[in-house]
């Protein structure tokens, strides 16, 4: 029974140690007759006979209070009512006005620390603790104001921080941007909901808004509300927006639309929604796409650059003519070798064959996620290989041929030879 008791009592006593501590406040209440009292103001109830207010003071005493004598209550920490004691007991020199400083420091007081810190290097100017206390440094022997340094110095003070006037100029603009695009963000998920509402005059609104935008700021908020969408005609809708929006901001949108949605009419929107002075941004971006290790997108990318492409992508062109791409392919675990590749271009082992098909697309990029092989009729253990591929890139000719006028086929040494000559002219 004792055991269990001290147990019960211990389990009390570290509940009440794991309580959150919470912030100690203290009150400031001011009488009509200008006496002030400090403490933590204790209500008590409307009781005849009884104080309207009970307060205990700092020391812990208990004092009563009738409302009509008190002329104001202000509630705040009590680390600040504790301030205040010591303040009115401490003298003003330098040794305790430091002491009392120090004090503030540890209670993180970091305002009345400050004005203690400047009493003290009016009375003693060299007070090194006290200059450095305030962010002072020494210049040619004398402490000057860091502040004040910075401002000699051209900066100005953005935020909290020191910057350039030309960093002042970008960083306004730039804040003014993000709050027009916040904006817009507002605007367009507003139409959108009302687009795809039952309301048909709400709709067509909103169908009349989306269709006049033409502001840069506007793209974060399509990008996030339309890119992704099931349905065709709103990101049809979202990429003939794009096309519409000058500038290089909606372009790697409309980049990546031309490449990677599923539709044939929107990647042929996007690309057309590319405009002559924004090739030299999305020539990049195709450029790039030339060494992914989806067959698919080299062929889309250099059907792109055959369009909005000039000589600077020849080089990245002729290294993309012939890619090497891996497949993860299922076969039937019968013992067989590794499948390989054959001197005709056809996958095969010493006892297993791809279906004739299989080979082919494999070949054509068909399938970039791989394939899956099942023999119907019975039932048998599978395993998953790697087939390594090289694929003639026919969309990376004709944009070769397109651009330099010339045909070399698929060599890509005579290609490589043909352009170094033409650069040493």
């Amino acid at each position: 029974m004792r055991f269990r008791i001290a147990t019960v009592l211990l389990l009390i006593l570290v509940a009440q140690l794991c309580q959150p501590v919470t912030k100690v406040r203290a009150d400031f209440v001011k009488l009509k007759n200008g006496a002030i009292v400090r403490g933590r103001i204790q209500r008590s109830a409307k009781k005849p006979g009884t104080a309207d207010i009970s307060i205990t003071t700092l020391s812990g005493k208990t004092v009563d209070l009738i409302r009509e004598d008190i002329a104001d209550i202000t509630r705040r920490p009590l680390v600040l009512e504790e301030f205040e004691s010591r303040a009115t007991q401490t003298r003003s020199n330098e040794a305790d006005l430091w002491n009392l400083a120090e004090w503030c420091r540890e209670k993180h007081l970091s305002k009345q620390r400050a004005e203690l810190l400047k009493r003290i290097v009016k009375l003693d100017p060299t007070h090194e603790k006290a200059h450095r206390g305030l962010k002072h440094v020494k210049r040619n022997g004398n402490w000057i104001d860091r502040d004040q340094e910075r401002l000699d110095l051209g900066y100005v003070k953005y935020k909290g921080r020191y910057v350039s006037p030309q960093e002042l100029k970008l960083l306004e603009q730039a804040d003014a941007r993000t709050s027009v695009e916040r904006d817009w963000f507002k605007k367009i998920r507003l139409w959108k909901i009302h687009l795809i509402g039952n309301n048909a005059e709400k709709s067509q609104t909103a169908l009349k808004e989306l269709k006049q935008i033409a502001a840069p700021q506007s793209v974060p908020a399509l990008v996030n509300f339309f890119q992704d969408v099931e349905n065709n005609n709103l990101r049809q809708l979202y990429v003939e927006i794009l096309g519409k929006i000058p500038g290089s901001r909606p372009v790697k949108p409309l980049v990546i639309s031309a490449l990677h949605d599923n539709s044939k009419t929107i990647r042929r929107i996007s690309l057309s929604g590319i405009s002559d002075d924004q090739y030299s941004t999305a020539q990049p971006l195709f450029v790039g796409q030339l060494k992914s290790p989806q067959v698919i997108l080299v062929r889309r990318s250099a059907a792109a650059l055959e369009t909005i492409g000039d000589e600077t992508v020849v080089e990245a062109l002729i290294a993309a003519l012939n890619t090497t791409h891996l497949y993860k392919v299922r076969v039937p675990d019968d013992g067989s070798s590794t499948i390989s590749m054959r001197s005709n271009g056809s996958f095969g082992g010493s006892d297993s064959v791809l279906p004739p098909s299989i080979e082919y697309q494999l070949r054509t990029g068909q399938l970039p996620n791989g394939v899956i092989i099942n023999r119907p009729g019975y039932e048998q253990r599978t395993k998953v290989i790697t087939v390594r591929q090289v694929h003639q890139n026919l969309e990376v000719l004709s944009a070769l041929k397109s651009i330099t006028g010339n045909n070399f086929g698929f060599d890509e040494r005579t290609w490589k030879l043909w352009w170094v000559t033409k650069k040493d002219g």
